[in-house]
């Protein structure tokens, strides 16, 4: 059987490293407090940025809040000109929405007219008859071109939109975004102006002849014998306007001839 080996140089290096752990311990142990117990706010690591650099960080407080506060300008004038151009839209889509109901408003009366006892007192009066039926005739809007007005608005207005909802959104619109859709509602509100003149001018019509004793011919009828009578007159102006030419062409060959037998 061997002999169990001499414990005293283990019990020597457990006593050494025990010593060691103190000492560090020791030294360390400030530090530790000042860390965990110290009511001292401990200040961020410093970044040591290479001599010359670009981004080194040595402005001023002062200096830092004017970059804030022209940051903070320029989002705000950004924000001003996104709503003014949503607003802009937003009236511009409300004015079309306006010339589409009194389009409609227009389409129905002027076609129930033509057949009404109302227009039958409207067709008694042949002013109005022509008026009535300059009115019909002129350029209108119609359903399709307001709604494809429309549908360009909202599509140029959609980015404008998304970025009002993304408080982090970069998007600026191009002033011409801006001058376009003032354009559209200028448009808009010229048609509604116009539409809304002609509801106007035979309504101020039907209230002139509401006492006067209609017509035995409808509207349409009236309007038609007033088409046919026009084109009469202008056939009978062109007739007249051939014979007078014949005639003083008659005239001259007869003077020729009579200056020829001189």
């Amino acid at each position: 059987m061997s002999a169990n080996p001499d414990p005293t140089p283990r019990r020597k290096f457990a006593a050494v490293r025990s010593i060691i752990s103190i000492a560090v311990l020791a030294v360390a142990a400030p530090f530790i407090a000042t860390f965990f117990f110290s009511d001292k706010p401990q200040e961020p690591p410093q970044l040591n940025w290479p001599p010359g650099a670009a981004t080194k960080p040595d402005l001023t407080k002062a200096e830092i809040t004017t970059a804030k506060n022209v940051q903070q300008e320029a989002r705000a004038l950004a924000l001003t000109m996104l709503q003014e151009t949503s607003d802009t839209a937003t009236e511009t889509l409300r004015l079309l929405d306006d010339v589409q109901t009194q389009l409609n408003r227009w389409q129905g009366l002027s076609v129930g007219l033509l057949t009404s006892e109302q227009g039958r007192l409207l067709a008694a009066h042949p002013d109005f008859v022509k008026a009535f039926d300059s009115l019909s005739r002129s350029e209108e809007p119609n359903a399709d071109q307001v709604r494809q007005h429309r549908s360009r608005v909202q599509l140029l207005i959609k980015p404008v939109r998304d970025a009002l909802d993304d408080p982090d959104s970069n998007y600026r619109p191009a002033p011409d975004l801006l001058t376009a859709l003032r354009a559209d509602r200028t448009t808009a509100k010229t048609l509604l102006s116009e539409i809304r003149e002609r509801i106007e001018t035979v309504e101020q019509m039907l209230a002139r002849a509401k006492d006067t004793a209609p017509s035995t011919l409808t509207l349409q009828q009236a309007i038609d014998k007033y088409k046919e009578d026009l084109a009469l007159a202008r056939a009978t102006a062109i007739a007249e306007k051939v014979a007078a030419a014949e005639r003083t062409a008659t005239e001259e060959v007869a003077e020729m001839k009579a200056q020829e037998r001189r």
